[in-house]
Formats: C-alpha cells, structure tokens, sequence
C-alpha cells in the first residue's frame, strides 16, 4: 500500500510518477521481448513484465478503490 502514502506525501505528482515509471517499465520490458530472437527469451521477458506490472496494476486498483 505504498502508493497511498505517495499519495498523501506527494499528491498527484507522486501518484502520476509511479504510474508512469510503470508504464515506462512495461514499454521497455514489451520492447525487450519483441526484440529477442530466441523464442524462449521472448516469452521470459513478456511473461516477467506481465507479472510485475500486473501485480502492480492491482494493487494501485486496490489503494484507489472508492469507499462503498
């Protein structure tokens, strides 16, 4: 839950700045697995980026959840 202190601490700026050093993470993971010639890097490399930005990608839906 360390984007809801960011958050707190930072504000908006804090919060657009994980999320784009996400997405910066995610394009050159992508861009490393389209670029790999062995089949089995290129499955590593996506199958690694998936995991970790998708993992993220919940739990910053999770911390941004609305209150019901």
């Amino acid at each position: 839950m360390m984007l809801a202190n960011i958050g707190e601490e930072l504000g908006l700026v804090g919060v657009l700045g994980v999320i784009s050093a996400y997405a910066v993470f995610a394009y050159v993971g992508f861009n490393i697995a389209m670029r790999c010639k062995d089949p089995f890097g290129k499955r590593l490399a996506a199958g690694l980026t998936v995991l970790i930005c998708g993992q993220a990608a919940i739990n910053m839906l999770a911390v941004m959840a609305p209150l019901r």
